[in-house]
């Protein structure tokens, strides 16, 4: 299977929607957001953002929003369908190298992430992130922080 990351578009939002895990559907309707709505509305608010195409199938949607240039802080999103999380080693390696352009502009990466989504939080741990203890109700479902940073 050929994987490659591409400039998302608005055309790969249908599907990557229709075809969500469950877990980031909870996380998104949680927000305020349909599936949909909130891939236009991430994608719209990002200094920039990627999509996964397996076999030139769109299979995830990620990016980066600011949230303040000055001190240098930014809000990593990846929403995914259950094909992102078979592709193995490549879609570990991809990541990091996201990450590392995401802290190109925004040294500081910070949001977060439901705690019954076991899959991305361990996956953000591969990354490098760390997971905060203190949980945020949104929506009824429970978040936890997850951070990156140079600085304490």
């Amino acid at each position: 299977m050929s994987v490659e990351l591409v400039p998302s578009l608005p055309s790969h939002i249908g599907r990557l929607a229709r075809d969500m895990r469950d877990i980031d559907r909870i996380e998104c309707l949680a927000m305020g957001h349909e599936p949909k709505a909130a891939l236009r509305s991430a994608r719209r608010r990002s200094l920039w953002s990627l999509t996964v195409l397996a076999d030139g199938a769109p299979i995830a949607m990620l990016g980066l929003v600011a949230m303040n240039l000055v001190e240098g802080v930014g809000l990593p999103w990846f929403l995914a369908t259950d094909a992102a999380y078979k592709q193995g080693r490549s879609f570990l390696v991809e990541g990091s190298a996201v990450i590392a352009l995401m802290r190109q502009s925004t040294p500081t990466l910070i949001n977060l992430v439901s705690a019954d989504n076991s899959r991305a939080i361990r996956t953000l741990k591969r990354w490098g992130f760390s997971i905060g203890d203190a949980r945020e109700m949104h929506g009824g479902v429970a978040f936890l922080p997850f951070r990156m940073s140079d600085h304490v």
